[in-house]
């Protein structure tokens, strides 16, 4: 397998918007939010409005090359400095290649160019939704460690409108 990690094209964003509606809306998914959230979790808007944002960096893992040099999108995950934290979010598998370790070594990669590209932070934070313990357990497994920081999911219908009230949780990885 050929497969790299580099930044999102412009000419990815619709491809980019679909992979990441599968992963969160999706019924295939495990790590899907279908039956908490409905609605798309992201536009294409939002997608391209990312890839222009200076201050995030969304990252692609992509695979192999066709006829025409295009590689296959496989998985993308947003990165941005905040309060002196690498903030992670956005993160999205294909869920046809889930449960391959890809998602293990996006996350890695994400962790290791937010080190290299902000030196400073102390390292990297996210936000689940506390609903999803498989998702928390993943992430823990992953190094992270579930903080007491709660705060109500968004009432923004651009990220979808929830089922249930809902709470994100704040987790972190601290950088030795």
């Amino acid at each position: 397998m050929n497969m790299s990690i580099g930044f999102a094209n412009w000419d990815e964003a619709a491809i980019l918007t679909d992979l990441i509606n599968q992963a969160y809306r999706g019924e295939t998914s495990w790590t899907t939010e279908h039956g908490l959230i409905t609605g798309a979790r992201v536009s294409e808007d939002d997608v391209r409005q990312m890839i222009l944002d200076a201050k995030v960096q969304l990252l692609v893992l992509r695979e192999g090359e066709d006829a025409e040099n295009q590689r296959t999108v496989l998985g993308c995950i947003a990165a941005q400095e905040k309060e002196g934290f690498a903030y992670l979010g956005m993160f999205a598998m294909d869920p046809e290649r889930q449960n391959q370790g890809l998602g293990k070594g996006l996350l890695a990669g994400a962790e290791h160019f937010a080190r290299g590209f902000w030196p400073q932070i102390k390292g990297c934070k996210m936000t689940v939704i506390t609903a999803r313990d498989t998702l928390i357990a993943y992430y823990v497994r992953r190094g992270y460690q579930v903080s007491d920081e709660l705060e109500p999911f968004p009432s923004d219908e651009s990220v979808g409108q929830p089922q249930q009230e809902l709470q994100l949780v704040t987790l972190y990885k601290y950088f030795l």
